[in-house]
């Protein structure tokens, strides 16, 4: 089975202009790189043959539940087309915190490609990794720890964060779900 399909993409570049903007509302170079990075590796995504219809985890029913507002419509769109797996940072089987691995669907070269999804009132653990990150937050309200800080700040949907390379980062969803677009590069 091939995943081509258009609207998978049209939600990536949705993702990345929202990233965009965010990021030069708040003049942050390093989120408009990381948007730019994603449009370019959705653009040039060629998608992959996987063996089956995409996996969906227990937390995708909630997913299905958000408000179709202008941030989640295009990935309201896509939330049964995605490849999902339970995060094994999480412990979990997916019903607290669930990944779209969107590399498994498209090949994105040398950029990693996601979907964070964070059942309310749950923490996605402290971590780090060796590639920088953005993140675009579509739906939901959360602590966020990101960008070298040891504190947690609000960041609300519609907000953007980064990640150097190496920072620890996590983030604590409010009581609705957090889903949030990230790239590495």
């Amino acid at each position: 089975m091939i995943l081509s399909r258009s609207d998978v993409r049209a939600f990536l570049l949705d993702a990345a202009e929202q990233m965009k903007l965010a990021g030069s509302s708040v003049g942050d170079a390093k989120v408009v790189e990381g948007a730019e990075v994603l449009a370019e590796a959705a653009q040039a995504a060629q998608a992959l043959e996987v063996a089956s219809a995409p996996a969906l985890v227990p937390l995708v029913e909630r997913l299905r539940r958000l408000d179709p507002t202008h941030r989640t419509k295009s990935f309201l769109s896509v939330v049964d087309d995605l490849v999902w797996t339970s995060s094994p940072r999480c412990g979990c089987d997916g019903d607290s915190c669930a990944l779209a691995l969107l590399n498994r669907s498209f090949d994105l070269g040398a950029v990693t490609v996601g979907v964070l999804a964070l059942r309310g009132d749950h923490t996605y653990p402290l971590h780090s990794h060796p590639p920088q990150e953005t993140y675009v937050v579509l739906s939901g309200s959360a602590q966020w720890r990101f960008g070298g800080s040891t504190s947690f700040v609000p960041v609300p949907a519609g907000g953007v964060l980064y990640n150097n390379p190496d920072d620890l980062h996590s983030v604590i969803a409010g009581h609705d779900p957090v889903v949030a677009v990230y790239v590495l590069w």
